[in-house]
């Protein structure tokens, strides 16, 4: 069926587009195109030249394709949402307001569109955490660690497999 509403990111060649949590961050928005579909599941976007990815972010899904993939088949077809739930201990005790941050394990490929899924949230008073919208790939996640005011990193890293419509969990 059409989906109403859904976010069509265009990813030249060269280019970096971020999405977190199943969306395009209002910051990455100033940077990338993007197109919004009709009732009919309709969108456009200028003719492109060199090589690109369109990636559809939606409530009902997502989906990532490259031009030759449209060449193929023009009709984007969304894959369900994957979840993530877990919990963070420090030793025994539930590790309350910790960070925790992933990325799919996708390298950056030069002079080619690339599309970069995060993932992020923050554990609960009982260590708890859940993210609802996740693409089907391996993920690296793991703890936030401040460095400084605008320097972090990711400790205790931990790598799962996410698939549409499941829920994975992690400790």
């Amino acid at each position: 069926a059409p989906i109403k509403d859904a976010t069509v990111i265009l990813v030249l060649s060269g280019t970096n587009v971020q999405i977190s949590n199943g969306v395009l961050p209002e910051w990455a928005m100033r940077q990338a195109q993007t197109a919004t579909t009709a009732a009919d599941g309709s969108f456009s976007f200028p003719p492109q030249r060199d090589a690109y990815e369109l990636a559809v972010v939606a409530d009902a899904g997502y989906a990532q394709e490259s031009r030759e993939d449209l060449k193929k088949d023009p009709i984007i077809k969304l894959t369900a949402w994957a979840k993530i739930t877990g919990s963070a201990r420090r030793g025994t005790k539930p590790d309350a307001g910790i960070q925790i941050q992933g990325w799919s394990n996708r390298s950056y490929q030069q002079n080619q569109p690339n599309v970069m899924w995060g993932i992020n949230a923050v554990a609960d008073a009982q260590g708890k955490f859940k993210i609802n919208r996740v693409n089907a790939a391996m993920f690296s996640i793991g703890r936030q660690l401040q460095l400084g005011a605008n320097s972090s990193t990711t400790v205790s890293s931990v790598t799962l497999t996410t698939k549409p419509g499941q829920t994975a969990t992690i400790q």
